[in-house]
Order: C-alpha cells, then structure tokens, then sequence
C-alpha cells in the first residue's frame, strides 16, 4: 500500500490505552517507513474515551480532538 502512495494509518503503540497514559512505541512503524521511504505524519486522537469508555462495547457519540503534527 506505502509503495503504491496509498495513506496507511497505524497505532505505535499496538493497542488501546486504557487510560491517558500514552503507552510505548513499538518499532513497527519505523520499519514501515524507511523500507518504503514514506513520511510520517504524527496525529493524536484526544478524548476517545469519552467515545467509547473502557470495558464499554458500544460507542456514544462525544466530541473528540484531533492534533495534526
């Protein structure tokens, strides 16, 4: 997909946070992109948890913030 310009969004840290916490990065990522020499964009996702709490399975509508860069 990289190799091809297409957009490939990942999770570095390999799950889910249960908390605010962010969580250590796994090196996949990095991997992805010097073997495809594609850039990497940072984005954060802030207030998923009101979206969808944890333990919960059904997501409720709630405003998040999203930070590009």
């Amino acid at each position: 997909m990289l190799k091809n310009g297409n957009i490939v969004g990942v999770f570095p840290e390999g799950g889910v946070s249960v908390n605010e916490n962010v969580k250590e990065f796994k090196h996949g990522f990095a991997f992805l992109s010097v073997k495809t020499n594609a850039p990497i964009l940072p984005i954060a996702i802030i207030g998923t948890e009101r979206v969808l709490p944890p333990g919960k399975w059904i997501p409720k509508r709630a405003k998040v913030k999203i930070c590009i860069g």
